[in-house]
């Protein structure tokens, strides 16, 4: 397996050392994804099992989640979103593995990386969520990604007060499927001062096939890009949303105040640089496509 894109940022011996690395079934962390099948949350990067695990330390990075992703009606998985955060002391935010038990009558947490936000990284391990409650419940139970924009006052957050506690802005549960079926949902919190992204955006394929802004969440400064999104309108293929569902697979855009992203003027007039897309799918079909935006 090897580096299909990416986007770096400043890190340019990241960059550079993961261009030349591949990885074998089972090796590293997209390697670990692609054998078992399962969203993994690596809270550290450990030097015996993080092959780029020098670099990372030097460029700051210090935990990955990893994604597969399973489209099409084919077994197994066809590509592996990676994604890496800073260290501990560089701001909030947090990553959460929820998995829907046997019976499928909860979900329990099966790992997180919180970064400094200790309250949540004491209380979430403790918690199960029925489906339908909370976000990892109302994404199980909709099959469909599900934001939640300000979680501080949301009655549907049962952790309200220690995200407000935390700083915690927004949320947006991410579900994977297997047989058919919601078997894990993955949780992105992400804190106002320090966000995981400046935009996320869920869109959604019409009776026609022509993809629509379902939710979104834009950071303070982003009103013009907003607007400009919630009037848009993409046929398969079109920007990064129609590339995403047509392609099934995920894609990154390095460089989205350009063509080939639609809303590149407005884009650039918002300072945002970087556009990954990631296909929520059955198994069988693109349901949704979610873009985080930076």
């Amino acid at each position: 397996m090897f580096l299909h894109a990416g986007a770096y940022g400043p890190h340019h011996e990241f960059s550079d050392v993961s261009g030349r690395t591949g990885f074998h079934y089972g090796e590293g962390l997209p390697g670990s994804v692609w054998s078992s099948g399962k969203p993994q949350v690596w809270d550290t990067l450990d030097e015996a099992q993080f092959l780029r695990f020098h670099e990372a330390q030097r460029a700051g990075l210090a935990a990955g989640l990893g994604l597969p992703i399973i489209t099409g009606g084919r077994p197994g998985t066809e590509a592996i979103v990676v994604l890496l955060c800073s260290g501990r002391g560089s701001g909030g935010g947090s990553i959460e593995r929820w998995d829907v038990t046997s019976r499928r009558t909860e979900l329990a947490c099966a790992g997180g990386y919180y970064g400094n936000l200790e309250p949540l990284a004491r209380m979430s391990p403790r918690m199960s969520f029925q489906p339908g409650h909370g976000l990892p419940g109302m994404t199980m139970s909709s099959g469909m990604p599900t934001l939640v924009e300000d979680i501080k006052a949301s009655n549907s957050f049962l952790l309200a007060d220690i995200a407000r506690e935390c700083g915690i802005e927004t949320g947006i549960g991410i579900p994977f499927y297997r047989g058919g079926q919601v078997a894990h949902v993955v949780v992105l919190l992400s804190a106002k001062k320090t966000p995981l992204a400046k935009a996320f955006e869920i869109w959604v394929p019409d009776t026609g096939g022509t993809l629509r802004l379902a939710q979104s969440f834009y950071a303070q400064g982003l009103e013009e890009f907003a607007a400009r999104s919630k009037q848009a309108a993409l046929k398969p293929g079109q920007g990064l949303p129609g590339i995403v569902f047509r392609t099934e697979m995920p894609q990154i855009f390095g460089t989205i105040d350009t063509a080939p992203f639609v809303r590149h003027e407005a884009a650039r007039k918002a300072g945002l640089k970087v556009g990954i897309g990631i296909p929520v799918s059955n198994g069988e079909r693109v349901l949704a496509v979610v873009l985080m935006l930076s």
